[in-house]
């Protein structure tokens, strides 16, 4: 058997520490309690914390499909048509949440033609399921 001399890659995870100290960013999760009567004498509590499962997809795999709620990681470096797309699968704008990596507000794609897209997108509310 030969004997391992190095090792050229390792597993790393890299994390986005810099809003820690800012506790005013963060969102507050609180336990939450309920108790189940199961028969007349028995009872169950039942304590967890309020998560919901989430999924993520590409902008790509999105293409055509309505969500109730987004989360867009938003960059100014996208293509125009790329936003889009991404932006129009949510079926209102209450759904809608853009994240950015800093704290630029600004949505650098509200310019020429992909103003109109959205406005017309925004008048055409369709049903879907």
């Amino acid at each position: 058997m030969g004997k391992l001399t190095s090792v050229k890659s390792r597993p790393h995870v890299i994390s986005k520490f810099h809003n820690i100290n800012n506790t005013s960013m963060w969102t507050p999760v609180h336990l939450r309690t309920a108790t189940i009567s199961i028969t007349g004498a028995l009872k169950c509590k039942l304590k967890q914390f309020p998560m919901v499962p989430a999924g993520a997809i590409t902008v790509h795999k999105s293409h055509g499909a309505t969500f109730d709620e987004i989360a867009y990681d938003y960059n100014k470096s996208q293509h125009n048509q790329l936003v889009y797309v991404g932006l129009s699968c949510d079926k209102a704008l209450e759904g809608l949440y853009l994240t950015k990596d800093k704290n630029d507000y600004t949505f650098h794609h509200a310019k020429g033609t992909t103003v109109l897209n959205y406005q017309r997108h925004q008048r055409r509310i369709l049903k879907t399921r």
